[in-house]
């Protein structure tokens, strides 16, 4: 699947340098290193900024970065000649050296759906804080302008207690009893290193806690549910729910939080996290797998639970972010049917 074949998702990035022409100036000239590159988040942020470099000269170094050459190489096969792309094969467990000046890391590297914590926890876990120690010590060293974490909305823990949605200063309890600690717990240490680099060597940090991100940059290996479902529509097949789907939940569509991770890079203040979320599509799973499914012409089926377990809602089962902070920096979200978009892109990139 190679999404620059669609005229959506080239629409789409189009439109996207063209809204946030401004903040992406603030990026001429200069130098990002993006890690996790070839993932659902960082593999958009590339496409935008080489799109506003190949159409809008923006002249932006991007270095890619990633464990695998051959997989980065195949994602973005059509930069490989440009010169102002660079593919850098690296294990951000390790430590880091790169021969030119980098002006901005933005630190995507994790894996971030369940299959990929149950079978790799260890690798989650040094991803997010050995390879963030790696990457703050690289900023210490040879000068960075900014370093900005990609945190998650798991960060919060569980949400007793919280009447609406979390905001930067909540905090909920974590569960240790599972090896799927390696997330939630890997996020909040490397927030925590964030802020010692602030405090000791006056690094400057800025953290984003996006939501349950979709879009057509998914990966193949993605196993969230959000992802299948639009697997499922995709394939014209049904969309299976195990559970009843009644957590609710923030979601928010790849290329809006891509804008969000772009205004907090640009106008965020040193040491601050923001949350990304969409409100206009803060629904309970149920919710959003019914949508898919309409977008996608087939149906959703439940397996097994009773009518009443449809019906209600768990009480404090909430997975759901407050994004005032974020929007009050000037952040803005598209007003479009963003699940059809995605199903639209993904056909036409087949």
């Amino acid at each position: 699947m190679t999404l620059l074949k669609s005229n959506t998702y080239n629409s789409l990035l189009q439109s996207f340098w063209t809204d946030y022409n401004d903040l992406l100036d603030a990026l001429k000239e200069k130098t990002v290193m993006i890690t996790g590159a070839s993932g659902m988040i960082g593999s958009f942020i590339v496409d935008a900024l080489m799109c506003a470099n190949i159409k809008n000269s923006l002249n932006c170094r991007v270095i890619v970065m990633g464990r695998n050459a051959d997989s980065l190489s195949r994602r973005f096969s059509e930069y490989i000649n440009n010169t102002n792309f660079v593919i850098l094969a690296h294990d951000v467990t390790k430590e880091l050296a790169v021969s030119e000046q980098v002006d901005f890391i933005i630190h995507a590297a994790s894996n971030a759906d369940p299959a990929s914590f149950s079978k790799y926890p260890v690798d989650t876990l040094l991803a997010n804080v050995i390879g963030t120690y790696n990457l703050l010590e690289f900023s210490r060293r040879f000068g960075v302008q900014r370093f900005m974490f990609i945190s998650s909305g798991e960060f919060y823990g569980s949400s007793e207690n919280i009447e609406n949605g979390f905001t930067e200063n909540d905090l909920g309890k974590l569960d240790f009893s599972s090896s799927r600690i390696c997330y939630p717990e890997g996020k909040r240490s490397a927030e925590a290193l964030c802020k010692c680099y602030e405090a000791q060597y006056g690094i400057d940090t800025v953290t984003v806690r996006p939501c349950h991100i979709f879009g057509p940059t998914m990966t193949d290996t993605d196993s969230r549910a959000v992802s299948q479902f639009f697997r499922n529509a995709l394939g014209s097949e049904d969309i299976l729910l195990n559970s009843p789907g009644n957590i609710q939940r923030s979601h928010c569509y790849v290329s809006d939080a891509a804008a969000g991770i772009l205004v907090a890079l640009i106008r965020g203040q040193k040491g601050e996290a923001y949350n990304i979320s969409d409100e206009k599509l803060k629904m309970t799973i149920r919710q959003f797998a019914q949508q898919v499914a309409n977008a996608g012409g087939t149906k959703l089926i439940f397996n097994n639970p009773s009518d009443s377990e449809v019906v209600d809602v768990i009480p404090n089962k909430r997975q759901v972010l407050d994004n005032s902070k974020l929007t009050a920096l000037g952040w803005s979200l598209r007003d479009t049917d963003k699940i059809q978009e995605t199903l639209t892109i993904l056909k036409e990139a087949q």
